[in-house]
């Protein structure tokens, strides 16, 4: 292999990460300025690669917006496989957006009545829980909302969220054989570290107590941003898969991640889903500090014992007094 394929491999393998000309120099045993006449033997020979100051060379040609035909023919081979049909509403790709949740909620503003599922290729207004920011950056993470009528008593709501999280675990281990767990009631973990996050919004009607839209919003880290996370989420997120990027992969992701929503969405009478949002619980038999009304009246401090048939987190408090919250936020602690 000569230099030029070598430094073209490790490019490749990189993935959206930038790569300093001193860290390829060692890593592959060359000089710099091997690398550098490389890096311009593979631009003069049509490679797109990009070369930033300070930061380095990444290799761009594979690196582009989610593509909506791929991701219906993905779609269309797992309904195929598995003999089903879903009825999956329509997928509109957008390049960028501020909010997919917040465009799919305009979508119901001009037509109440339409099942629909948005995506974008990033965020500039990621939305996510109590008003806090959800970090979207462009090429390594995927950005989806979907809009539904559930026939659901808004009191039932955590169980949609607890559906996406399943299908988010099934959809993760599906495509990228990387294991995933659940931290009640939103979050999906991947090496111990939060991967993704799921945000539910909806309206309901006070004669009847049903919703007359939800939208459920997931972002998922698929790839390490190359520029790296934001120092206020630097220690605690992390993504599913470390440099390398590939279109395709994400683009499948998307597909099974909408299959194996929609493959539970559409069977409301199924609850089986709820003993594995039970299984892949990350908290039980930790020690938590509760951010939630109730419990920060008596002590923000419980031990969760398990989770209830209806998505609820079990805590209990060290007067063996227990609690089954259906709202709030925890967070692991030593206690």
């Amino acid at each position: 292999m000569t230099t030029k394929d070598k430094v073209l491999e490790y490019l490749k393998e990189s993935g959206a990460a930038f790569i300093s000309g001193q860290q390829m120099a060692k890593d592959l045993d060359i000089s710099r300025a091997a690398v550098w006449k490389a890096i311009k033997n593979l631009q003069s020979g049509g490679f797109n690669i990009e070369a930033v100051t300070n930061k380095g060379y990444r290799l761009v040609e594979h690196i582009d917006m989610p593509d909506g035909k791929k991701i219906k023919d993905y779609i269309d081979k797992l309904c195929e496989k598995d003999k089903k049909e879903l009825n999956i509403p329509e997928i509109l790709v957008f390049k960028e957006t501020g909010s997919t949740n917040d465009l799919a909620k305009k979508f119901y503003e001009e037509d109440n009545d339409k099942e629909l599922i948005i995506i974008a290729g990033s965020q500039t207004k990621g939305k996510g829980r109590r008003g806090r920011k959800f970090y979207s950056p462009d090429k390594t993470g995927l950005y989806i909302s979907f809009l539904i009528h559930p026939e659901l008593d808004y009191t039932k709501a955590i169980l949609l969220t607890c559906m996406m999280a399943v299908a988010a675990c099934r959809a993760i281990e599906q495509v990228t054989n990387v294991n995933a767990g659940i931290k009640w009631v939103n979050d999906i973990f991947c090496n111990e570290k939060k991967v993704a996050g799921i945000l539910a919004e909806g309206s309901s009607s006070i004669e009847d107590g049903r919703f007359s839209y939800v939208v459920i919003g997931t972002g998922i880290n698929l790839f390490m941003p190359y520029e790296g996370f934001p120092e206020e989420i630097k220690n605690t997120a992390g993504s599913v898969l470390s440099t390398s990027f590939d279109n395709d992969t994400r683009n499948e992701l998307y597909a099974t991640l909408i299959y194996r929503f929609f493959e539970l969405y559409r069977n409301p009478k199924d609850l089986s889903f709820v003993e594995e949002y039970k299984n892949r619980s990350v908290l039980i038999g930790n020690y938590v500090k509760i951010n939630s009304y109730s419990a920060a009246k008596e002590k923000a401090y419980a031990k969760v014992i398990g989770i209830d048939d209806e998505c609820r987190l079990i805590v209990e408090y060290d007067n063996k007094k227990t609690e089954a919250l259906s709202s709030g936020e925890v967070s692991v602690v030593k206690y």
